[in-house]
This record gives C-alpha cells, structure tokens and sequence, in this order.
C-alpha cells in the first residue's frame, strides 16, 4: 500500500463524518419547518478485492442519507382555516401552477393559503390537489388516477355547497304569559325571542330570529251545546244542516267566499267550493280564505278564528247564513242567525255584531267569562261564546294561540303566522295536501 493510499482512507472517513454532522446540522436547523422530517446518516464500509497475498488495498467509508419521510410529525392547532395536517400514511399533492403538463410533487406541510383566484397554496407557492366529493360526500370513481385531482378552490367556484334546508328549534313557552290583541302582537312587545343559525347557498352563515308573542284573534266558537264534532261527520246526515245552504266567509284579505252544504248521496265538487263533511269545511275554508283558519277544538268544537294581521284594517271576518233560518251556523254550534243573516267578529274593540247592528257581545258585561253560554241581541237571536277577555280585563288565552314571526338577518320580517298546540306540546294542525304541517 502506497502513502496516498492510506491518506485517501483517512479522507474518505474525515468526509464521511462531515457528512453525518452536516445531516445533523440540517435536522437541527428545521427543526421547527412545518412538514420537515428528519434524516439519518448511516455509514458504510467499501472493501476492495486483494490481488496478491503480500500486498493490502485499504478500502474506504460511504455515508447514505436515509430520509424518514413518512414518519408522524407532531399535530398542531392553527389559527387559519385552510391549514391541514396528515394524520398517518399519506401526502398531500402539490404542483407548481394548475397545469395538467406538470408532474405531481408531495409534501406532508399543510400549511395553505388562499391566493387570488381562490386556490390554496403552500409556503412555497404549490398549489395544492384533491378529490372533488359529490353532494353526498362521496369520492370520485376514479380516484386510483391522479387525473382525477383537482386544484383545491376555496372560492366556490364551479364549487358545491349545501343550503340549510331543515332545522330543529326546541322552546319552552310560557302558557302564562299576558295576552295581546291582534294588532298588539304585531306591533307590541315580544315575549320570547330565539335565534337559530342557517347557511346560505354561497355556505356564508346567516342568523333566522323567531319571535313569538302570546296573543288572541276574533274567534268564532261552538257552545257547550255542540260539541263532539267529528271531520268525518255529514254536515247534513250528522249536523242536521239542509242540502243546499250557503256559508260565506270574508275578511279584508280574501274577501267572500261561499261554500254550498250537499248531502252524503252527492260528490262534492271543490271546483264550486261545495261541502259534505266538517273536514270538506275545514279543508275548503283554509284554502280559500286567507287571514282565517278553521279546525277542530280538543274538545270537537267547529272553531273559526282571525288568524292574520292587516295594518290599517279591522281586522274583522264575517259569518253570513244562506238558505234555512238557523240552519247552518247553527248546527256548527256558532250561532242561530235569520236566513241570509251575518255575524261580523270584531278584533280591536273585543265585541260581534249582528246584521242589523245590534251588538251580540260585549266584553265588559259583568259575568262575561270565555266559556259555554249565550248571549242575546235585540232581536232574540241567540249566539255562542266568543273566546277574549274576562270582565276583570286580565288576560285569557285558552286555547294557547301564539304569534310566531321569522325574522331574516336585516330584520325584516319573512313570514308571520299564529301557532296552536295540544297539551302534549306538539303543533294542533293537520298536515296539507302535501304532508307539512304548517
């Protein structure tokens, strides 16, 4: 062996060792990289073959970098919203701009921002790539080819978002709470208020408020007399009412509309609002007129109430008999009227009039308290109860009627309506046509 020969050894070894610190150096050095990960040096020996046995080649020392490039890194909260870490196996897919003709490079720094036109980025300026999903949240078919990755767009461009379409909102009302009139309730004090959060097409958030307020409308009621209705009964068979009489209905909203009674051995014909039974009733005045409702009380009782607020109006609807004295109205339990008769249901001012006039209820007649009993106009007509105050003026709420207002995030307001519920607490409404029980 030759002097140069064993210096040559001596070198190979004093690089190799510059090599491991520089390694250790560098490890060092990035040691707080986002998505850096560490390498090894690991040494080798290089042997050479021997010619002869009376002379030695000295071999050298290799150094490899091994790079831990899949090991788990430390997980750490961000304050940005479009930083991502790889928990396990994986990579994220970068290139250098969105261009099909470059090839893919990986990284398992999740540190991204959003440039300019929406895509995010790394620290490096590469645009990251994944996998569109589907509105189920499923991933593409082909997702074994790395043709179908997609630059990420956090713009929503040619984007999916999923609307609110469905909420659940749980209140506790207060069934004591203080009523107000019709008109109160629109422009009186709320008495409770919740909020719920919903998400817009474009997936921004948007705050809904629920207003509701405890309130009562004019309210036609069946007396004690007649109760126990059924939707099922015959307004001719079961009622007592003649073939061939006429309700009218009218409010400021709707104006009139005339429902004709037929009897069971004729097909109703909805296109000339005519009726067989109490749910044809209810069904066709609920479709047909609108700011009044109808429906069955718990206790079976044909309820007809003022249901919507008209700012500037009376607030008022009317009940107008056709064809037999004391017929129709009266075997729904809400009054004996003259053929061609009315009774008018006042909202503001809590009274009812008849045709001619003559006020059939007043509110502050001493010993007038919601309930089953009569009173008497000039002409000796009898009506039924009127659902509002007591004489002492206190509040009286006894079917639980609250006023619900949705309002949009700029306060105004997108739909008002009144809600009733059963003693269970769910909704006392029957689903339309469609199943919604609205």
């Amino acid at each position: 062996m030759g002097l140069f020969s064993a210096l040559f050894t001596g070198v190979s070894a004093l690089f190799a060792q510059s090599q491991s610190t520089a390694i250790i150096s560098n490890n060092i050095a990035n040691i707080n990289t986002t998505g850096f990960k560490r390498s090894e040096a690991a040494f080798e020996s290089l042997v050479t073959s021997q010619s002869a046995t009376t002379a030695y080649s000295p071999g050298t020392v290799l150094v490899n970098r091994l790079q831990a490039v899949t090991e788990q890194g430390g997980i750490q909260q961000t304050a940005s919203t479009t930083d991502a870490a790889v928990s396990g196996s994986g990579m994220f897919a970068v290139k250098r701009e969105p261009n099909d003709d470059q090839e893919f490079l990986y990284t398992r720094a999740g540190q991204f921002s959003e440039d300019r036109a929406g895509l995010l980025r790394n620290a490096s300026g590469f645009v990251l790539y994944g996998w569109p999903v589907d509105e189920n949240g499923n991933l593409p078919a082909n997702q074994g080819d790395l043709t179908s990755l997609q630059p990420v767009d956090v713009a929503f461009i040619g984007g999916l978002t999923n609307p609110t379409s469905t909420a659940e909102l749980a209140v506790n009302l207060n069934a004591e709470q203080p009523d107000e009139t019709l008109s109160n309730a629109v422009t009186g004090a709320i008495d409770f208020s919740r909020g719920i959060t919903v998400f817009d097409s474009l997936g921004a958030e948007q705050v809904l408020t629920f207003n509701f307020t405890k309130t009562y409308g004019p309210q036609a009621t069946a007396g004690g007399t007649r109760s126990g209705i059924f939707a099922t009964d015959g307004l001719v068979e079961n009622l007592g009412a003649n073939d061939g009489d006429t309700i009218t209905i009218s409010s400021e909203i709707s104006g009139p509309s005339t429902f004709t009674i037929v009897a069971n051995n004729i097909v109703p014909d909805p296109a000339l609002n005519e009726v067989r039974t109490v749910n044809d009733l209810i069904e066709r005045i609920n479709e047909e007129t609108l700011g009044v409702t109808a429906f069955l009380g718990n206790d079976g009782e044909f309820v007809i109430q003022r249901d919507e607020f008209v700012d500037g109006a009376t607030n008022e609807f009317t009940l107008t008999q056709g064809g037999t004295t004391g017929s129709s109205l009266d075997n729904l339990g809400l009054g004996i009227v003259p053929a061609n008769g009315s009774l008018t249901f006042n909202s503001d001012d809590l009274t009812a009039v008849d045709a001619s006039g003559d006020e059939i209820y007043d509110n502050g007649a001493p010993g007038d308290v919601a309930g089953d009993y009569s009173a008497g106009s000039a002409d000796g007509n009898t009506f039924p109860a009127f659902n509002f105050l007591p004489a002492n003026g206190a509040a009286y709420n006894s079917r639980g009627w609250w006023q619900l207002d949705i309002l949009l995030p700029n306060g105004t307001s997108h739909s008002r309506g009144m809600l009733n519920f059963n003693g269970d607490g769910t909704l006392n409404a029957g689903p339309d046509i469609t199943g919604n029980v609205d």
